[in-house]
């Protein structure tokens, strides 16, 4: 279906960009939860983010797996360390410095976490924490692509058409609400 087009406007707003891919991601060759599902999704993920506007790839991002309760403990040791083992660059980002003074492609913090059984929200939170006050994600520009949406403009109604509000400061005379009675919305349930 996509990612929807208001979303995508509000995301070039944001400094750090979070993919999550559910843990219980099904992949016909390897079953559930294997590095391919999860890759596959997170690949289709980047390629939406590329049709609309490819500058958004070059943010720092952050994947996340959630649902980990919905995986067996061997498939969360297989994913945690296919991940460490293999990192993911984000090759449109800026080169990133390491700890030792070089530069490379930035890498791409990947965190598994549930949210139902509360297990790995604070690496999670420490990952966003760390890309958010990284110098290099600072937002300086925004940059939205024009969108090509249509705008249909309402015809103004004649004059003797256009609805009239009356406030009760503009009316002189009382105002006869017996007429209203029995019809359900007052309070009184006898007739006078």
């Amino acid at each position: 279906k996509g990612l929807g087009l208001r979303f995508l406007r509000h995301i070039e707003r944001n400094a750090v960009l979070l993919f999550l891919v559910p843990a219980c991601t099904y992949d016909l060759e390897g079953g559930i939860g294997t590095p391919e599902a999860i890759l596959r999704e997170y690949e289709i993920l980047l390629s939406e983010l590329r049709k609309y506007n490819p500058q958004l790839l070059s943010k720092a991002r952050v994947l996340s797996i959630s649902k980990s309760d919905t995986v067996s403990e061997e498939t969360l040791t297989a994913l945690s360390t296919y991940f460490r083992e293999h990192p993911i660059y984000n090759n449109e980002a800026p080169e990133a410095t390491d700890e030792w003074g070089g530069t490379g492609p930035a890498v791409v913090p990947v965190v598994i976490f549930s949210s139902a059984a509360h297990q790995g929200l604070d690496e999670l939170k420490d990952a966003l924490w760390t890309e958010l006050t990284k110098e290099c994600n600072q937002v300086l520009e925004i940059s939205h692509l024009p969108i090509d949406v249509q705008v249909i403009e309402k015809e103004e109604q004649p004059e003797e058409e256009q609805p009239h509000t009356i406030y009760m400061n503009e009316v002189d005379e009382e105002w006869d609400l017996s007429k209203y009675k029995g019809i359900g919305w007052d309070d009184s349930n006898s007739e006078e």
